[in-house]
């Protein structure tokens, strides 16, 4: 997903104006995009957090990220359609619902793995198949919300500026 950048300021400063509606416009698509940016953040940190499933801080960095992505699933969910344009939210929808199933399932499940005293071999390839999964599900997803971004940008006009928060 990328923030919308308008140029208005540019505008501005060459005497032109900037529709109200594409301003809004991409004040909605970046509603979107930080709330994207809150749950990669949340993802990251658990990632980090628990790079060792047993310590201390793992259970309360894995109770974050679960807590972010509710909320974010929650804001996104609560967005009104842009002028009766709902595509963009629901691919948003789609893709956190997966990262907060990400999170509870499958991230739950690598976390049980690891801690673990001696995993066996069944476990290892969960971890990998887990892995292969979530990498293929969330490229589609990606694509998808990507693609829906970009016809609402073009349709209200927008440029859009790269976000490190996207692959």
């Amino acid at each position: 997903m990328r923030k919308l950048l308008l140029g208005c300021a540019a505008l501005a400063l060459a005497g032109l104006g900037c529709k109200s509606g594409s301003a809004n416009a991409a004040d909605y698509n970046n509603r979107i995009v930080d709330q994207q940016a809150r749950i990669m953040s949340a993802i990251s940190a658990l990632v980090a957090g628990c790079e060792d499933a047993a310590s201390p801080g793992c259970e309360a960095k894995y109770a974050e990220a679960v807590a972010t992505a509710e909320d974010v699933l929650k804001q996104v969910g609560a967005m009104e359609p842009f002028d009766g344009s709902t595509p963009q939210r629901d691919a948003a929808v789609k893709q956190f619902t997966f990262y907060n199933d990400v999170i509870k399932v499958s991230y739950r499940e690598l976390l049980d793995i690891q801690k673990l005293a001696e995993p066996t071999p069944e476990h290892l390839q969960r971890v990998v198949a887990i892995q292969t999964e979530v990498q293929q599900r969330e490229a589609g997803m990606d694509a998808e919300l990507d693609a829906a971004q970009k016809a609402f940008a073009a349709k209200y006009n927008v440029i859009l500026q790269p976000n490190t928060a996207q692959p």
